[in-house]
């Protein structure tokens, strides 16, 4: 029961320290919950601190349950175990139990061991669920990486692009200037060899075409994702400024007055001050 206690007082400390708990009325006044969202509790304090360092939170996790089921596992099994069950052979009983694996053929006679191992089991589980979403986060790209290599690779296929419009121009050009000299009589080859060399010109230009058409279909399908969305964003942005803005209580439009008319006073205090300061100067 202290254990448990100690754990609710915990789980109270961390969300008291939670910004988004400790600031929950001004998120309510924003239009929190006039555009349908929850009422704020210790639930999403806790998970607001998961995703604000993932890596930091798993970490503690881990740490304060090792301690607290090593804490348990001992006093639950020294009157049964004393032998089997000391400090340290209970801090690696936990640890392995965690990972889902056994350690030194141990397992608890009591029932309350017994029900605290279950427990430390799925404990264990919820920990390496989170290590492995963690693990998988660090290897995905950010938006922002995203975005650069869908640009590069935007960049690299207009390159090819270019060239293969480049190729295919140049051939077919070629193709058509030996073409016209040889009905005018003006080839500098005859004959086999003047077809050979039109066949392959022509194939280079068909060649050069299709990768064209290939380039820009692959163009094509990447404008959707390269789309700047920032006219989008700073729109939405503005729209919900708006929002917060119209839905400000009376009480600070009269606070923002109150403080114009007092800058409004200082300042008039201040220019009778320089005014009577270059009367002064002047006599």
């Amino acid at each position: 029961m202290c254990i448990v206690l100690r754990l609710y007082l915990w789980v109270r400390v961390l969300r008291d320290s939670c910004m988004i708990y400790r600031r929950r009325w001004q998120i309510y006044e924003g239009g929190y919950r006039r555009r349908g969202g929850p009422d704020i509790s210790w639930s999403t304090a806790v998970r607001h601190c998961y995703v604000s360092n993932k890596p930091l939170f798993a970490g503690q996790l881990i740490l304060w349950s090792c301690v607290i089921f090593t804490y348990i596992a001992y006093n639950g099994e020294r009157d049964f175990q004393p032998d089997v069950f000391t400090i340290k052979n209970s801090m690696w009983f936990t640890v392995m139990q965690q990972l889902l694996v056994g350690y030194n053929d141990m397992f608890p006679k009591s029932a309350f061991g017994q029900t605290t191992c279950l427990l430390n089991t799925l404990c264990g589980m919820i920990i390496l669920s989170l290590a492995i979403e963690i693990i998988f986060e660090a290897m995905t790209l950010s938006s922002i990486e995203t975005w650069a290599l869908d640009w590069l690779n935007e960049y690299e296929i207009k390159e090819k692009e270019r060239d293969a419009a480049t190729s295919y121009l140049s051939s077919w050009w070629r193709y058509a200037a030996l073409s016209r000299d040889a009905l005018e009589g003006a080839a500098p080859v005859e004959g086999d060899a003047l077809q050979a060399k039109k066949t392959h010109l022509y194939h280079n230009a068909v060649t050069g075409f299709n990768n064209l058409r290939s380039e820009s279909a692959k163009l094509h399908t990447l404008e959707s994702y390269t789309a700047d969305s920032s006219a989008g964003d700073f729109e939405s942005a503005e729209a919900d400024l708006n929002a917060i803005l119209e839905t400000l209580p009376k009480a600070m439009e009269a606070t923002h007055r109150e403080l114009a008319g007092r800058l409004d006073k200082m300042e008039k205090g201040q220019e009778a001050i320089l005014a009577q300061l270059d009367a002064l100067l002047a006599t």
